[in-house]
């Protein structure tokens, strides 16, 4: 993770957004709750042993990110994820949850849930909330989507397994009508410079790679 550049990308949304936590924005979509407007939620996928890196930048700025981890990163699939990088140990989650972060799931090995059979997509939802919430003894209540792919069929199994929010990666905004089992993220990477960071958050890029993304899933929804 290149730290000075997320530096710099943190600071400038601080300058125009709300950080607020996941837990917030759950209360915001059940009405439970107002929040400061505009906002925004920081996330983290896959659970690399890097985001260690970021954990007393973001406590001295009072953010309170969601790390969603693999329930078995030993049998993590490398091909999807596209890294060999090192994940972050059970004692590691344990010194970020100390912070605050909040731990979701991001399936049992990362593969990609489209091209799964019912059993195996039973293991990669279902199972993998269960083995988290044993081996970490925390509620598990938050799921991501494998680069952010979904379909009916995995969005009810989500459902039945009963995470409370799922997040994708569908460019778009949030709103009080927004499906909490759909949230759209914008994606941002450690290859990002600041100005591509800067043009991947202008709401007209959002909206663009939104109606792309959307054309793209319906031939699974």
């Amino acid at each position: 993770m290149n730290f000075k550049e997320f530096k710099r990308q943190i600071e400038y949304l601080n300058k125009s957004y709300h950080f607020i936590t996941l837990d917030e924005l759950f209360d915001y979509l059940a009405l439970k709750k107002k929040i400061p407007k505009p906002a925004v939620v920081l996330t983290f996928d896959d659970g690399y042993k890097d985001n260690l890196q970021i954990k007393d930048f973001l406590k001295e700025m009072s953010i309170k990110p969601t790390l969603f981890v693999l329930s078995t990163p030993g049998a993590a699939n490398r091909q999807e994820l596209n890294s060999n990088s090192p994940f972050l140990s059970q004692n590691d989650i344990f010194k970020l949850t100390a912070e605050g972060w909040t731990i979701g799931c991001h399936s049992n090995t990362h593969s990609d849930l489209l091209k799964l059979s019912a059993t195996q997509l039973n293991n990669e939802i279902v199972d993998a909330k269960k083995k988290l919430q044993t081996e970490l003894v925390l509620p598990i209540d938050y799921f991501s989507y494998p680069k952010g792919k979904y379909s009916q069929k995995i969005i009810a199994l989500v459902k039945k397994a009963g995470y409370k929010l799922a997040v994708s990666m569908d460019d778009t905004f949030i709103t009080k009508q927004t499906n909490p089992l759909t949230l759209p993220r914008i994606g941002v990477d450690r290859t990002h410079s600041f100005s591509q960071f800067k043009a991947t958050i202008s709401p007209s890029a959002i909206l663009f790679r939104h109606y792309v993304k959307k054309t793209f899933l319906a031939k699974y929804l």
